[in-house]
């Protein structure tokens, strides 16, 4: 097997080798990195300069005076949309939860197609206010409707740049015989960021790794309003050879640059693309060579499957369908298991030095005093929680670029079904919000 042996040490260093020739090894310090990011940032709030999207979410989170009276919390994420009536009390809480696939997931829709199968569910609802968090680049205007951009993480939707959502869905809402609903619209980043509220505490940044990426913080140059960062959108760190392969099977090609490095959505593919180029370069044996060219590509839950695998080290029968995509024992699953954890860590350092450059940025508008508090991050996500390798990376990246730049602790709290509880808050917040943002 060209020099290979059974040495871990040997076959790692093959490994991180074979990436490094392909540019798939980060050079930058993460620390430096971090803080080049928060300063572009920065640039694209206060100039408009292009490195960032930074979409205002036009909230300015204020947590009294909120609005008393049931609400529709919708969460259109890239994989499921949920549904679930908020009531307000001591704390909010959720009622009628309803789930349906993401339109555009499983076939292909038009965006009034789109509409009309989030109507069809919000009809089911006797709520006359509703938010909706929305997970895709869309621009939010003062009446917290939203511009749709595009669609991304895979979805198959014609026709949506330049639609309104608010608007979509009580048209919809129109064409089904039913009054239109008072709704206001939050990049789901956002809403986590809102969702993590304890006892009137909010975090500094939230994050959310799961089928996408993207992190939200508190921008200090305008009234501490909460800005969508659209991070993995961001095109300022590198990509190797082997993620400029990969993009050429994406349905939204040369777009997304960090989101394809660090996603759920793409990070299984990634690493089928980089194992079919280690067996061209005749890393892996011609047996494992000829079963990748007739795999189709890897799912991040297969991958994550597979390293489950390795961890507890089953019977290789109890999970037969991780051994379609890994090698069954030897070098090369040595060397695939090397390739998988290589570019997990590459993620998760990616993705760690996104959400510090906007802890960097939010604390840039306080005193000594208050920077000394620890950082506290909302978490939020599939991806991140369910891969150990990549959550435990990313928590030990975090801390020491927030220990090395702002020299303080940092804090990661888990926000699972935060995406919910900060969506009925956005609605919530609607009238207040268009008195401070005008």
């Amino acid at each position: 097997m060209n020099g290979f042996t059974y040495d871990e040490s040997s076959i790692k260093t093959k490994a991180r080798d074979f990436l490094k020739s392909k540019g798939m090894i980060l050079q930058e310090d993460p620390a430096d990195a971090a803080v080049r990011i928060a300063g572009e940032m920065k640039e694209s709030v206060l100039s408009g300069a292009p490195h960032f999207a930074m979409l205002r979410s036009h909230i300015i989170p204020r947590l009294e005076g909120l609005y008393e009276g049931p609400v529709l919390a919708v969460d259109i994420g890239g994989t499921h949309t949920r549904f679930a009536k908020a009531v307000p009390g001591p704390a909010l809480t959720f009622e009628e939860m309803r789930t349906i696939p993401t339109p555009g997931l499983e076939h292909p829709v038009t965006v009034d197609g789109f509409f009309d199968e989030i109507a069809k569910v919000c009809a089911l609802y006797d709520c006359e206010r509703a938010g909706v968090s929305f997970s895709f680049m869309a621009h939010i205007g003062h009446d917290l409707d939203a511009e749709i951009v595009d669609f991304s993480k895979e979805l198959a939707i014609s026709g949506a740049p330049g639609r309104m959502v608010a608007r979509g869905i009580n048209e919809a809402l129109a064409r089904l015989g039913r009054s239109p609903m008072d709704i206001a619209v939050i990049n789901d980043s956002c809403a986590a960021f809102l969702g993590c509220e304890e006892r009137g505490r909010l975090p500094d940044v939230s994050f959310i790794l799961g089928t996408g990426y993207n992190n939200c913080y508190c921008e200090p140059a305008l009234d501490g309003m909460l800005m969508n960062t659209e991070s993995g959108a961001y095109g300022g760190i590198p990509q190797g050879e082997i993620d400029l392969e990969a993009d050429m099977t994406s349905a939204n090609r040369g777009l997304f640059a960090a989101e394809k490095m660090v996603s759920g959505g793409y990070l299984g593919g990634l690493i089928y693309t980089a194992a079919k180029s280690a067996a061209r370069e005749g890393l892996f044996s011609s047996e494992y060579a000829k079963r990748l060219n007739s795999c189709p590509p890897f799912t991040t839950r297969q991958i994550s499957e597979f390293l489950e695998q390795e961890n507890t080290h089953p019977s290789p029968d109890e999970h037969p369908q991780t051994d379609a995509i890994a090698p069954e024992k030897g070098p090369d699953r040595l060397l695939f298991k090397s390739i998988c954890l290589l570019l997990i860590e590459r993620a998760a350092d990616v993705s760690a030095i996104l959400t510090a450059a906007c802890a960097i940025r939010s604390r840039q508008g306080e005193s000594k005093n208050d920077q000394d508090r620890p950082v506290i991050i909302a978490a939020e996500g599939s991806t991140y929680f369910g891969m150990p390798a990549l959550r435990e990376r990313f928590d030990h990246t975090l801390a020491d670029i927030i220990k090395k730049t702002l020299g303080t602790g940092c804090t990661v709290t888990p926000s699972k079904s935060a995406v919910l509880k900060g969506t009925a808050l956005a609605a919530m917040m609607k009238r207040q919000t268009a008195e401070q943002t005008r």
